[in-house]
């Protein structure tokens, strides 16, 4: 699959209610699929995500639906934290150099606690390398959301305007 940031004209706020217009005009990445226990099957709860940004930022959102918020587990708030992919998590690997072996982690947990590593030769984490950004959570009714700003001077790629 193949998708593709969207160009916002305005800054995003950090506050979790994602009810900017973007929200509504730009549709959504949906039908995931699972890895884990049954990997390629869909996964069993909803996730909408947008990928956004500006001149200054790259910006992921989404809002996690879950069936049973109850559930969730929420318990880890140390920077680069462990246990934060314990609890129900965001994770994003971006490929900024589009080599396919290395890439920039970043997780986020329920609670907003972040998480970064630098990923080298495909397996080889990096757990030194801390970025600038920032991410803020909210629970709902059947879930919770999330909303990531990374500057795009915390990371590497190619320069020029053309970026995949």
């Amino acid at each position: 699959m193949t998708v593709r940031a969207v160009s916002i004209s305005e800054p995003l706020r950090l506050d979790c209610r994602l009810d900017e217009a973007v929200y509504s005009t730009v549709p959504a990445i949906s039908d995931f699929i699972q890895q884990n226990p049954r990997a390629g099957e869909p996964a069993t709860e909803k996730t909408d995500v947008w990928i956004l940004f500006d001149d200054k930022n790259l910006y992921i959102s989404a809002r996690c639906w879950d069936s049973q918020p109850e559930r969730e587990i929420g318990n880890e708030m140390r920077r680069d934290g462990n246990n934060v992919i314990q609890n129900e998590n965001l994770g994003i690997i971006l490929d900024a150099f589009h080599d396919k072996r290395n890439g920039l982690l970043f997780n986020t947990n329920i609670l907003g606690a972040r998480r970064d590593s630098a990923v080298t030769d495909e397996s080889t984490s990096n757990g030194d390398w801390n970025a600038a950004w920032d991410a803020r959570t909210s629970t709902f009714e059947a879930g919770w959301t999330i909303e990531v700003v990374i500057p795009f001077k915390s990371l590497r790629y190619r320069s020029g305007p053309n970026q995949v």
